[in-house]
């Protein structure tokens, strides 16, 4: 819609312009006619009426009885009429009278030509039987009036002044002026107007042109790589579709996606990002055939569209895009290396329009990242399903919220030193009516990729602060209460005060709560994680670090955090005391720890193996199914009060 306004209004401008330039060029010319109109009738009224001053004074009260004037009179009056008509470049000077309704000349002046030749030089009281109505009626009249004329000696200006003799009688003095030269002067300068209206009016078109075409690339091609963008994709999808159809003929659609291509963006900044991508899309673009088109969707995304192609083919071409791809860039003093994950479907087996298709081969693309990354897969039966299962759960999370089907569950944390409860973390639930229950491991990637995880994310913290001030009024033991945030949540500016915000609201102790992050959020990038845990620790609010291990920390980094909490991951703990080399990695991370001047929590803990190792190796808390699984609200109220008297608890709630 604004595309086509945008040439609605390009158009409009044009024709208004150009208009404009023709009306211009128009007036433009009138008004030099009229400037030179006005001098030439300026000067033939001079001309007309410098005769009188040339001629006797009563020569035309004499003139109406002819014998009155001698021939040697006649030729004086040519002589000075003729040097008049030399010095002021007029073509004729004459006098004119009416008489019985008919015109005769007076006198006249001869042209050089006349004189030399003797013609003309008699034709004193000559009919002028040539004379036009106009000047007829004017002299008759006696009347000013100007007229043109045209004849085989050329165009010519008059002019008629209307005299009176001193003794009353009716004359009209004359002049005719050549306007050949004055003609040709405007016709140059009309056409100097037009050359200059049609100059103007090509570069106007040839702007509009730029202009649409700049409208069109906007509309239909990245401004970055300039490859075809979403639109245009749509647009050309829809046509080989339609011919794949009508011939019976495959294709194949690749979603495209660079993998870790946000931590360049982050590290190296946006232009070195944006001059990788645009080498990407060269390179994509030199393995494609002419038939194929590479289009970008926008950030790292790329959808390639591949007539004629069925699953041998696009896997060919999938793996060389892939080696393409992954050699390595030198782009502002930085050599770089990048891959990327590919999904592939095909027309007809995986759908038969643009929607379906490049669901489809989102999923698989995705499913791509799920293996591994740098590689290629095609979308399956089983993707299908897991993709429809996505979709249904992406379109009943916004509801879960207000539905009420979010619930936290709460594990115990117990202290090594006294075996007392000191806390509990509070783990997000999803029940879904007709799903049932839904594992975090599936709708946790859900919210955060949809945006969700920031109001489900207040929604879980408030809820287990409220929780955990409620259990405090009812004169449990003081407890800490542990959450887990998101790499969304961790990143917000405003996350820091909402957190402050909500302790002011329920009025709980900042340093009762405690904030878990994964080492990959934190080592995504460190000054700015460091910068963020700071702010935390100004507010007193607790910062751990959650499934210590699995990462790959750097320790000059760790030291800089402002954490008070290592969480060792359960992966380790489940093989303590079965696998040497899980308890060397579990001594090490307690006594860096230790060192740091951080807290150690094991989670996982399930034996009492494993719960004596911990004790011996100073570990200072444990979590795990060993002293009970994760409870419902008022089930874990029931076991704090049970622990508390040394009684054994038995939940028959069924945790994820």
């Amino acid at each position: 819609m604004k595309k086509n306004y945008d040439v609605l209004v390009s158009f409009t401008i044009f024709f208004v312009f150009m208009l404009g330039v023709l009306l211009f060029s128009y007036l433009s010319y009138n008004a030099e006619k009229s400037m030179l109109y006005e001098q030439v009738d300026a000067r033939l009224r001079t001309m007309a009426q410098s005769q009188a001053l040339l001629l006797a004074p009563d020569f035309h009260d004499r003139a109406l009885n002819a014998s009155s004037i001698s021939q040697a009179e006649d030729l004086h009056n040519i002589d000075r009429l003729s040097s008049l008509v030399r010095l002021s470049e007029m073509s004729y000077v004459y006098s004119l009278i009416e008489k019985e309704g008919k015109i005769y000349f007076t006198s006249s002046s001869a042209t050089d030509k006349e004189r030399r030749s003797g013609n003309n030089l008699t034709h004193y009281f000559d009919e002028y039987d040539d004379v036009s109505p106009a000047i007829t009626k004017a002299i008759i009249e006696h009347k000013t009036i100007f007229s043109e004329a045209t004849d085989k000696w050329g165009t010519f200006r008059s002019i008629i002044i209307p005299m009176v003799t001193p003794k009353g009688n009716r004359y009209s003095l004359s002049a005719d002026m050549s306007i050949d030269r004055i003609n040709s002067i405007l016709h140059r300068q009309a056409l100097a107007h037009v050359l200059i209206a049609l100059g103007l009016l090509a570069v106007t078109f040839i702007s509009l042109l730029w202009r649409l075409n700049h409208i069109r690339k906007l509309a239909f091609f990245d401004p970055l790589t300039t490859l075809p963008n979403r639109m245009e994709l749509i647009n050309r999808v829809n046509y080989t579709l339609t011919s794949a159809q009508r011939t019976n003929n495959t294709l194949a659609l690749m979603f495209l996606d660079l993998d870790h291509f946000k931590d360049i963006n982050d590290s190296l900044g946006h232009k070195v990002g944006d001059e990788l991508l645009i080498e990407v899309a060269k390179r994509i673009q030199n393995v494609l055939r002419q038939s194929d088109t590479a289009s970008r969707m926008g950030g790292d995304e790329f959808v390639l569209l591949l007539p004629f192609t069925d699953a041998v083919g696009a896997s060919n071409l999938a793996q060389k895009l892939l080696e393409t791809i992954s050699k390595p860039y030198r782009i502002a003093h930085h050599e770089l290396s990048v891959t990327a994950s590919i999904g592939i479907a095909l027309y007809p087996i995986d759908g038969d329009d643009h929607e379906t298709l490049s669901k489809n081969a989102d999923a698989a693309m995705y499913n791509a990242k799920k293996e591994g990354r740098n590689g290629y897969q095609f979308f399956t039966a089983k993707l299908q399903e897991s993709s429809q299962r996505y979709l249904k759960l992406l379109k009943a999370l916004p509801h879960a919220l207000t539905r009420d089907e979010l619930y936290l569950q709460y594990h115990p944390q117990i202290s090594l030193q006294d075996g007392h409860i000191i806390g509990a973390e509070a783990l997000l639930r999803w029940e879904h009516p007709e799903l049932g229950k839904i594992s975090p491991r599936e709708f946790i990637p859900i919210a955060e990729k949809s945006g969700l995880i920031l109001p489900i994310g207040e929604w879980a913290l408030r809820t287990a602060v409220r929780k955990a001030k409620k259990w405090q009024k009812q004169g449990l033991p003081t407890l800490s209460i542990s959450i887990n945030i998101s790499a969304m949540q961790f990143e917000n500016t405003g996350f820091p005060a909402l957190v402050t915000h909500i302790l002011h609201e329920e009025q709980f102790s900042a340093r009762r709560l405690m904030l878990e992050i994964t080492e990959d959020i934190a080592m995504h990038n460190p000054q700015e994680a460091a910068f963020i845990m700071r702010n935390f620790n100004k507010r007193s609010i607790q910062i751990a670090i959650d499934a210590f291990g699995l990462g790959y920390s750097n320790l000059s980094h760790l030291q800089k955090f402002k954490i008070n909490n290592l969480k060792i991951d359960q992966s380790f703990v489940s093989n303590l005391t079965k696998d040497t080399e899980a308890n060397a990695i579990i001594d090490a991370i307690i006594a860096m720890a230790h060192s740091m001047g951080f807290k150690v929590t094991a989670q996982g803990v399930e034996t009492q193996e494993q719960l004596r190792y911990l004790q011996e190796k100073g570990c200072d808390e444990i979590q795990g199914n060993y002293y009970s699984k994760a409870l419902d609200s008022n089930d874990f109220e029931l076991f704090v009060q049970a622990h508390s008297k040394g009684i054994q608890f038995q939940s028959d709630v069924e945790t994820l």
